[in-house]
């Protein structure tokens, strides 16, 4: 596990599709929900991509990386990609929180609007570590931001050249007032881009046979650097990620369906039930059929009662209510 202040933390990493002429999507009121406070952070992820978020009401805490940061009503947070981050409500607070976030592809975002490679010296989110909280009264960030959510919202014929408008301005704007004329890539930040195909291809493909060798190829390395750097940047061993992204596929399917343990372990890429049920307790302190029986949404109460689930569509962004 990774350790963040001397906390052990799970890391999972998501990659997220994108549109190919419009690299760009947001999550507006009402399209997530925050999970239930938490008193101890257990849990990061981090992903391919820019993530601006805009507090509309409430407080909230940020972990990003090793730094702690607080977040009220009108504050906005920037996280380059790869950066290890969570957000959670403030245990004490009662009220819901409202938040509205923003996803983009840096490399890709700017071609829109003619620029088919953007400059290196735009590229403000390869140095920016953390990221960083912005507040309200920082007006041109928040205008900037605003107006993007605004136009996503109207989503007319004019709105994508709007928001491709909006961000060239948040291009320069944080590149110029963030770092000036000095400009040194954030070792994080490019210690993780190199492991990037090996770590997209364990979240697409854990379902089969993985060598550490075929995932150093893909990264361009020989099989110990790769395996210092992946433990260096994940707190695990690429194989110890590998078992950590089937069983969280595991879970999924053990509270989703209601398919036999025995073929949940094949679809998750285990050699064997046995395997499968020693990697999963030695995971979560439970096995797989006590693990379902306590989370099920349903729990069956007697031999002749059985859990019906009606088929839901798969959830996508802008229709429905996402968990953050």
């Amino acid at each position: 596990m990774y350790r963040v202040n001397g906390k052990q933390v799970n890391l999972e990493y998501r990659e997220y599709q994108f549109s190919s002429d419009f690299p760009l999507f947001t999550l507006l009121l009402g399209e997530f929900r925050f999970p239930k406070p938490s008193t101890e952070l257990d849990f990061m992820h981090f992903h391919n991509c820019v993530e601006i978020g805009i507090c509309r009401s409430g407080k909230q805490i940020l972990y990003v990386e090793d730094q702690v940061m607080e977040m009220e009503e009108g504050d906005i947070c920037i996280i380059p990609p790869y950066a290890m981050h969570i957000t959670q409500a403030l245990p004490s607070y009662e009220e819901e929180l409202f938040c509205e976030y923003i996803y983009f592809l840096p490399e890709t975002i700017l071609s829109g609007v003619g620029i088919h490679q953007c400059p290196q010296n735009l590229r403000w989110y390869s140095a920016m570590g953390v990221g960083r909280v912005f507040s309200k009264k920082e007006g041109n960030v928040y205008s900037i931001v605003n107006g993007i959510l605004e136009e996503m919202r109207k989503n007319d014929h004019y709105s994508r050249s709007a928001v491709y408008g909006y961000l060239q301005m948040l291009y320069v704007l944080l590149s110029r007032n963030s770092y000036g004329e000095e400009w040194k890539i954030d070792i994080n930040y490019y210690e993780r881009e190199q492991l990037f195909p090996a770590i997209s291809y364990v979240n697409n493909r854990f379902s089969e046979p993985i060598l550490i060798s075929d995932l150093a190829s893909m990264c361009n390395m020989t099989g110990v650097c790769f395996h210092n750097l992946f433990a260096k940047q994940m707190g695990k061993s690429p194989m110890a990620y590998v078992r950590f992204i089937r069983l969280q596929h595991a879970c999924e399917l053990l509270t989703g369906t209601e398919k036999k343990i025995i073929d949940i372990s094949m679809e998750c890429g285990f050699s064997s039930v046995s395997n499968f049920n020693r990697c999963f307790l030695q995971q979560y302190h439970k096995t797989p059929r006590q693990w379902r029986n306590e989370t099920r949404t349903i729990k069956k109460i007697g031999v002749n009662h059985t859990t019906y689930r009606h088929h839901l569509e798969e959830p996508v962004f802008r229709k429905g209510r996402k968990e953050k």
